[in-house]
């Protein structure tokens, strides 16, 4: 059996075992806006001695949802060896989730699953929700409009029934009959 000369132990392009792959940091807490949403950031840092695409992954712990969580701009970054990125997660919290304190962490995993870190925990507190108003329904604008069909239909029927009939009007004009000879008789047709 022999021993690998000194130096040459594992392999060049892998960190030593059970090193950390990425390092991952990040401000303890982000606060959200009366509206629940808000953003933070984290600086992810590649450590793994090798190129790598890192898939970013938000997570939610303390009763948060994933699905309130999504990462800004793409969720895999190509990483050459000690590089850096920011990656800024938003956060939306639904508006009937009661108010409460929650985590989110950042999960960077290689493209090949085979390293992973989960970052340092983000506390977040959800504010109370904001209450709308229901709108009432407008009951003083129906009565103004039933007021105004009544005053108007009422008006029109009163107009209707209340208003002068036309004076008869003659169709034939009238005419004397007959023929106009002293002694003789001339009728009238009053039309």
């Amino acid at each position: 059996m022999t021993t690998p000369p000194a130096g040459e132990v594992g392999s060049p392009a892998m960190p030593p075992v059970g090193a950390t792959p990425f390092a991952v940091t990040a401000p303890p807490e982000v606060t959200l806006a009366a509206d629940r949403t808000g953003q933070t950031s984290f600086t992810v840092t590649n450590v793994t001695g090798r190129q790598v695409r890192a898939r970013l992954v938000p997570k939610g712990q303390g009763g948060a949802q994933d699905s309130w969580l999504a990462v800004v701009g793409p969720a895999e970054v190509p990483m050459s060896v000690g590089s850096t990125v920011t990656v800024t997660v938003s956060v939306t919290v639904p508006p009937e989730v009661p108010e409460g304190r929650h985590i989110l962490l950042l999960e960077v995993v290689a493209e090949d699953d085979t390293e992973s870190v989960t970052g340092q925990s983000v506390s977040f507190t959800v504010p109370p929700a904001i209450v709308q108003a229901k709108k009432k329904f407008p009951w003083k604008l129906l009565i103004i409009i039933a007021v105004a069909v009544v005053l108007i239909g009422g008006g029109a029927a009163v107009f209707a029934l209340t208003r002068p009939s036309s004076a008869p009007s003659n169709v034939t004009p009238p005419s004397i009959v007959g023929t106009p000879v002293v002694g003789a008789a001339l009728s009238v047709e009053v039309g």
